[in-house]
């Protein structure tokens, strides 16, 4: 009797929250804390939208995707005039890009801003915003956001300053994200041209870094005479000839292999 009891109460509970909908248990406050904090956040007074956003967050998350596209403002806002309590700010901007993916979905497009926003806010924590990175890279490919693909290279160069990365690794990064880069550029995608005032800030980034002996060396280790891997053959071409190294062996090996491969390529 009292297992039957319990199921009737597990029951009744299911009922009970699928019956409250997207706007939780008090539809009514739901919506006005939603239209509160709205309000303020388009008079950009995210201290006064906070309180009315957290209940909103708290109790109808599935209530408005504003809610979670709102939130970095309205928290960054509270990291910068409660500096005391800006470690638990982030960690709460951290759950919320979590919670967005488990009630909206995109999981790859929300690792991407998830990342760049922690390298924005803690530059300390770089190699957990780097696995974030790293992740929606994989998941979207060249449909992968500027701020994914600009906040994956400026996670590895700050890992490198700190010994954590090699300058190797930052090498490798670029030649990643140069192939997203380039991607939305040569096809004209709707966030064009955002990569292209992007590509300048991820070139000062590695302009550091660009000796052509660590470009040739890395790639060296990758080209294969015999290979067929046309990708990586245009990648050590457009890298190569970007930072002038085009008088090298590697180079003309390159360039002669994909010619073979793509006679009409444009680098033959």
């Amino acid at each position: 009797m009292k297992k039957f009891l319990v199921l009737i109460v597990a029951i009744l509970s299911v009922f009970s929250v699928s019956a409250q909908g997207k706007y939780g248990a008090d539809e009514q406050k739901c919506k006005e804390n939603l239209s509160m904090f709205r309000e303020y956040y388009k008079q950009k007074n995210y201290d006064d939208a906070y309180n009315p956003w957290r209940w909103a967050y708290m109790n109808c998350p599935e209530s408005s995707g504003n809610i979670f596209k709102n939130a970095p403002k309205i928290l960054k806002a509270k990291m910068k005039a409660d500096k005391a309590n800006k470690s638990a700010y982030v960690d709460t901007l951290m759950m919320v890009f979590d919670d967005r993916i488990k009630y909206f979905g995109k999981e790859g497009y929300v690792l991407g801003i998830k990342g760049y926003e922690l390298i924005v806010v803690d530059k300390s924590r770089s190699e957990e915003a780097l696995g974030y990175l790293k992740r929606s890279i994989e998941l979207e490919g060249n449909n992968a956001s500027v701020q994914a693909v600009f906040g994956y290279m400026k996670a590895i160069v700050n890992l490198e300053k700190s010994g954590i990365k090699a300058k190797s690794d930052v090498i490798e990064a670029y030649s990643v994200v140069s192939e997203v880069i380039d991607y939305n550029i040569v096809n004209e995608t709707k966030m064009a041209v955002h990569f292209v005032k992007y590509s300048e800030k991820v070139e000062e980034l590695f302009t550091p870094y660009a000796n052509c002996d660590d470009l040739i060396a890395l790639f060296s280790v990758k080209f294969d005479p015999a290979t067929e891997d046309v990708n990586l053959l245009k990648r050590i071409i457009k890298v190569l000839d970007n930072k002038k190294c085009t008088d090298s062996d590697l180079f003309f090996s390159a360039s002669s292999r994909l010619y073979e491969l793509e006679p009409s390529s444009a680098s033959a």
